[in-house]
Order: C-alpha cells, then sequence, then structure tokens
C-alpha cells in the first residue's frame, strides 16, 4: 500500500526532461490519494529542479494531508521532517516565520535530543 503513485513518478520524470509536470501533479493533488511521504517526495523533485516556490507547495499539501489523518496514527517523525523541510526552505526563499516555523524550532530541538539519546 506504500507504492508510489503513478503520476508522482510522471512527475519525477518530466522534470528530469525539462518538461512541464503540471498536468500529472494536478491529478495526483486531486486524486485524494496524497501521502504525507508522497507530498514531501514531490517537493523534494520540484526543489530539485530549481522550482522551490512549487516545493513549497507540496510542503504545505504535505502538512494539511498530515493534520487530517488520525492523531493516534500520526507518525511524529514524518511531521518533524514535513515541518523542518518547509522551514529550511522558506527560509531560503526569505520567507518570515509563520506559526509551523515555530512548530519546526520545537521539532529541531526534539530531533536534536533524539540525535543526542541515540549516540550516548
Amino acid at each position: 500500500a506504500s507504492a508510489i503513485h503513478p503520476d508522482v513518478v510522471r512527475v519525477g520524470a518530466a522534470l528530469a526532461r525539462g518538461l512541464d509536470p503540471s498536468e500529472h501533479a494536478d491529478r495526483y493533488r486531486r486524486s485524494g490519494r496524497i501521502t504525507p511521504l508522497s507530498a514531501h517526495y514531490m517537493a523534494d523533485l520540484y526543489d530539485e529542479a530549481g522550482e522551490p516556490l512549487a516545493a513549497e507547495r507540496w510542503l504545505n499539501i504535505g502538512i494539511r494531508a498530515l493534520e487530517h489523518l488520525d492523531p493516534d496514527m500520526v507518525d511524529t517523525s514524518t511531521w518533524d521532517l514535513l515541518l523542518l523541510s518547509r522551514r529550511n526552505l522558506r527560509a531560503r526563499l526569505g520567507r518570515p516565520k509563520d506559526g509551523y516555523d515555530e512548530e519546526a524550532e520545537a521539532a529541531d530541538m526534539h530531533v536534536a535530543i533524539d540525535s543526542d539519546d541515540e549516540s550516548a
């Protein structure tokens, strides 16, 4: 059930060829099958292709997808990944901090503490 949606693969292929992937991205966005991690992957694809605004959009989509899941089913590492990736991208874009960026600061501290615990 964790297979990559075909339109996500098509977006990556289009971006790699320098083609416009919006038809595939829009179809995937409307599919109702977006997962937080697939949205993060889409953001990575767009960011690597030099399209940080589209990457930011997909990180926001991933956060919204995660917010609609049952809280008992939410993986905090996925939440942290989306928040930290979004904060770092927004900083590169010169965006002012918002509430999610503040949550990312707390997530960053959480990740650092967990890393320290694992290395001990």
